[in-house]
């Protein structure tokens, strides 16, 4: 659909016409001073009558000297008109508008927009055209190349972005300002040391180099962790999650705290005894040791004289119960003359009592498995 004009097309009514009347019949042989339309053009004309009266239409065929019009446009109130009111395609604002409207990409507005200064536009990535968003507002660039890059930027990057990153200070979120805004050049490829702030990073030393470039150790830190010194872990935006490292050489050693080609100190050790599932400590307990040993203890409830009852341990031995030792419990009120046990699964054991003075009562037991 294409907005068609004319120099100087101006004519008159051949006869009156109604405000309702769609077919405009011009002085003969005036209507070529008027823009020819093809199917699909057209061009906005004014009429106006002696009194001043004016009617804004368009002009959507022209025959000769007989016009097909839409009445009333542009805010226009349709009206009759007399025989010999003036018509003509004159500018109007609507068609301003149309020109120089931000959003018009030239699509249904009658302008030629497809080129500009040669370049054609395009959603692809085409060489020597002008890029153009798609219908999600998005566009299509495979490497973007700047001197400088300034301003916020958001949203999802895909592909290259090529440049000068020198001045960026911050990240996304800027990460509550990393204890002061321009230290992203120090972090990117590091992770940020939080809890001792400015240039204290966390790297990977697998090159022997730090990050200032002098050489490193790349097994062995110079100084042994302690607390306060990096601890990894996962977070969900409430709560913390171990993370595991593969091959760690604390944790290796510490499942073989005899392997002397280790460096082990007190930590290491207690680590090998004391985390988290290695352990239950009371009355009734275990301790598991390196290496797949189990050590487990406990009280059983009061035996019958010459009787017997099953006592079940903290936890399961995962392959053997090997060695089972039991006392009698003392304390005055029984006299055990005899205990013994019997070893009947890798969850517990039987154990049976006689005193010398007919009283019940329990029994310790330290039993030994894997």
């Amino acid at each position: 659909m294409t907005l068609k004009f004319s120099n100087n097309g101006t004519s008159t009514l051949a006869s009156s016409i109604t405000s309702s009347q769609t077919t405009l019949t011009l002085q003969a042989g005036t209507g070529v001073r008027l823009p020819t339309l093809a199917a699909g053009d057209y061009f906005m004309a004014t009429i106006v009558d002696t009194a001043g009266n004016m009617e804004i239409v368009r002009v959507t065929a022209r025959s000769a000297d007989t016009l097909t019009a839409t009445r009333g446009q542009e805010g226009t109130l349709a009206r009759a008109f007399d025989a010999g009111s003036y018509i003509a395609n004159h500018l109007t604002a609507g068609q301003l508008a149309t020109f120089f409207n931000t959003d018009n990409d030239g699509a249904g507005s009658g302008l030629d927009a497809d080129l500009l200064d040669g370049l054609t536009q395009t959603a692809s990535n085409t060489a020597d055209t002008i890029v153009r968003r798609d219908g999600f507002g998005d566009f299509a660039a495979r490497v973007i190349t700047a001197q400088t890059f300034t301003g916020a930027l958001s949203g999802n990057v895909n592909g290259n972005v090529n440049g000068n990153a020198s001045t960026a200070t911050k990240l996304s979120g800027n990460r509550f300002t990393w204890s002061g805004d321009g230290v992203l050049a120090n972090v990117v490829g590091q992770l940020a040391w939080r809890n001792y702030g400015n240039d204290h990073t966390i790297f990977d030393a697998s090159a022997g180099v730090s990050p200032d470039g002098t050489g490193v150790n790349n097994t062995s830190a110079a100084i042994a962790w302690s607390p306060t010194y990096p601890t990894l872990m996962g977070w969900n935006g409430a709560g913390t999650y171990g993370v595991r490292v593969d091959s760690a050489r604390r944790a290796d050693s510490a499942a073989t705290a005899d392997d002397s080609s280790h460096n082990h100190n007190a930590q290491t050790i207690a680590l090998a005894f004391n985390a988290g599932g290695l352990q239950s400590l009371g009355t009734s307990g275990y301790q598991r040791l390196p290496g797949g040993l189990i050590i487990q203890w406990g009280l059983s409830e009061n035996i019958p004289n010459t009787g017997d009852i099953a006592v079940t341990l903290p936890i399961a031995f995962p392959t053997a119960f090997l060695n089972l030792s039991v006392t009698g419990r003392d304390n005055g009120a029984f006299g055990y003359n005899i205990v013994n046990a019997n070893i009947i699964s890798t969850t517990k054991f039987t154990a049976t009592a006689a005193s010398n003075n007919g009283a019940v009562g329990p029994v310790y037991y330290i039993a030994i498995g894997y």
